[in-house]
């Protein structure tokens, strides 16, 4: 497993934040980061409070040049997904505003479907924002009508 450390390094590398802030003379060559991949595993257990549901999912979210991809699947809603976002930053156990939007395609039967990043694709990365989600402070969200606050929840680490 990758450190935290290491993974927020390779962040500022991939984004060229670290280069920028040397001189021209001392500056190193960078080779940039081509992906630094994040997983999570979205359960009710995993939302604050957690819910008995039996609603599962999992999601992968990509890295890249200061900007995020993110894929994902779930299945078991109560109903049909109404929304999902990116939160942060919130450590596990606690909760966050929302940092972007992701798009969600339902498919069958009610209460499954696929994430894509939506508006989450669009938002480039501070060093911060790089920062947090390399420190786990980043979580997905699923939401329906049965459960408006979020039915299942990922915390998002490092792969």
């Amino acid at each position: 497993m990758i450190s935290n450390a290491k993974i927020w390094l390779s962040s500022l590398l991939s984004a060229g934040l670290l280069a920028s802030c040397m001189p021209a003379a001392t500056a190193p060559i960078v080779t940039p980061v081509t992906s630094v991949y994040y997983v999570g595993k979205l359960t009710g257990s995993e939302q604050v409070p957690p819910l008995t549901v039996a609603g599962t999912g999992s999601v992968t979210l990509t890295l890249k040049d200061n900007k995020v991809t993110l894929t994902g699947t779930y299945s078991g809603l109560t109903g049909e997904a109404k929304a999902a976002h990116i939160h942060a930053p919130a450590l596990k156990g606690s909760s966050a505003g929302v940092y972007c939007t992701l798009m969600l395609m339902p498919s069958t039967p009610v209460g499954t479907g696929v994430l894509m990043e939506g508006d989450c694709g669009n938002k480039i990365l501070s060093v911060s924002d790089m920062s947090d989600l390399a420190a786990g402070k980043w979580y997905v969200n699923v939401h329906t009508a049965a459960n408006g606050g979020g039915e299942i929840r990922a915390q998002l680490f490092a792969k």
